[in-house]
């Protein structure tokens, strides 16, 4: 193969690994759900494209980082905490909250 050919094959599989890196690019959104303790109230988790995002309830707002991996989203809270959930196929997602039980989260737009 000309070295040419060799440098744009290189190119072209960097490119994939670099779209294959980036976080579920099905996940970014704005997705509702109820407060485990407080059902009418609703906590507010934001995915943001580029692996960043928030949780949001009341009147208080924590920043995260997320990641898609394994079939799962890692949400990695600002003080060291992790959450993993599970996304489904009716764009939800689901997460175990410990020493709350399961929370289902809900896609309520599309993505900030």
């Amino acid at each position: 193969m000309p070295a040419g050919g060799l440098s744009r094959a290189v190119l072209c599989l960097a490119g994939l690994w670099a779209v294959g890196c980036q976080p579920g690019q099905d996940l970014p959104g704005k997705y509702l759900a109820s407060h485990p303790e407080d059902p009418g109230s609703q906590v507010v988790l934001v995915l943001q494209p580029a692996g960043k995002g928030s949780w949001s309830y009341s009147d208080e707002e924590v920043p995260l980082r997320w990641e898609a991996r394994g079939g799962e989203v890692w949400l990695h809270l600002k003080g060291g905490g992790l959450l993993a959930g599970r996304p489904d196929r009716d764009a939800a997602i689901k997460l175990e909250l410990p020493g709350y039980g399961d929370i289902l989260f809900q896609r309520a737009g599309p993505r900030e």
